[in-house]
């Protein structure tokens, strides 16, 4: 059974989903778009939807500044950091392969915590047996995992796992380097595609992101268990061509930078589009592409606090997106409490039992 969730619909009154279904190709999604042209008011419309259709949500909060995208409408849980590590991950933070850091292969054993691999490494900076750019490695790591840890304490409270936590979930990560923000996304997506089905992930702010081996393996293994990840960004041109190729489906807002509005023009496929069709997009429309279809439409997003049927006719050009009214206030917090089947007490168990062997 397809799990679509409903988008918006088209000039013609045509609805289009977007299937997160487990069967066909994976349906990973990219939102790019300028300040105000829709973004959020089609994600939370997509939160709400998928709720009903049973999947979990966890957010990342990482837009600079106030007001937040999603903090005010959703609870707010601590971030997840692994606590344990291997040559991978720290190299892949320091944007480079782990063969050029071979240093790491030695010192790093499964299951070693940060705080390991930093003292082995202090050791390894005077090993006299090391070759000079070994040691020259070893230090350079040792500096960079010492600024690492010293911000992990800083934090208040840092999560051992994700288990029971509401259907929808905010980890704030404003305040955090990019750094923390890369190894937070990167062990959350790890973690989901270990023990979690049905859940959507949501990083906002993508470029920042760089190449997290973590989060690509979540986008391209995911759709088995029912995990897809949605990211979302304001500027595609930081997103390197080989970042975008993760992402089967491209959503895409207003734009108001020429040279941003000519990069969506030459992705959308079939409309042959200007790149001022893509600045002259009103806030609510939107370009959705997918790749594995080879297929674009123009929509109007169907927000959570209007009708299908007014959505229908703005689409439809009955009447202006401005007659759906401005988007409400958030509403008072309310738990979203974990559905029982979801995040079941054996789970928990296999969590706290991989934790123990990994440590």
């Amino acid at each position: 059974m397809s799990k679509g969730i409903v988008l918006g619909f088209t000039r013609e009154g045509k609805e289009v989903l977007l299937d997160l279904s487990r069967s066909g190709p994976s349906k990973s999604t990219l939102l790019a778009g300028t300040s105000g042209s829709g973004k959020s008011v089609l994600l939370r419309a997509a939160i709400m939807r998928g709720i009903d259709l049973g999947y979990k949500y966890i957010i990342l909060e990482t837009k600079s500044g106030d007001p937040a995208d999603f903090l005010p409408w959703y609870p707010e849980i601590e971030p997840y950091i692994s606590q344990s590590s291997d040559p991978d991950t720290i190299a892949a933070l320091l944007k480079s392969d782990r063969n050029d850091l071979s240093i790491l292969i030695d010192v790093c054993d499964e299951g070693d915590t940060w705080e390991q691999i930093y003292t082995k490494l202090e050791k390894e900076m005077n090993n006299q047996k090391r070759h000079p750019l070994e040691r020259k490695d070893a230090k350079m790591v040792h500096h960079f995992l010492g600024n690492l840890i010293e911000e992990m304490k800083t934090i208040k409270k840092i999560r051992n796992n994700l288990h029971d936590i509401p259907l929808v979930s905010v980890m704030d990560l404003r305040k955090l380097s990019e750094n923390m923000q890369k190894l937070i996304a990167g062990s959350t997506a790890q973690w989901i595609l270990n023990f979690a089905e049905d859940t959507i992930f949501i990083v906002d702010e993508y470029h920042k992101q760089g190449h997290n081996k973590m989060l690509e393996a979540y986008a391209a293994e995911g759709r088995s268990k029912g995990d897809f990840l949605i990211a979302s960004d304001q500027n595609i041109t930081k997103i390197p061509s080989d970042m975008r190729q993760n992402f089967q489906e491209w959503i895409f807002f207003r734009q108001n930078d020429r040279v941003k509005a000519q990069r969506v023009a030459d992705q959308v496929i079939g409309l042959n589009i200007k790149f001022k069709d893509a600045m002259n997009l009103k806030t609510g429309e939107c370009y959705v592409n997918d790749y594995n279809e080879g297929t674009s439409e123009k929509i109007f997003v169907w927000g959570d606090w209007y009708s299908r049927e007014d959505a229908i006719k703005v689409a439809r050009g009955i009447i202006s997106y401005k007659d759906v009214g401005k988007v409400p206030p958030p509403p008072a917090k309310i738990p979203l409490k974990p559905r029982e089947e979801d995040w079941s007490d054996v789970m928990s168990v296999v969590v706290a039992v991989r934790e123990l062997i990994r440590i």
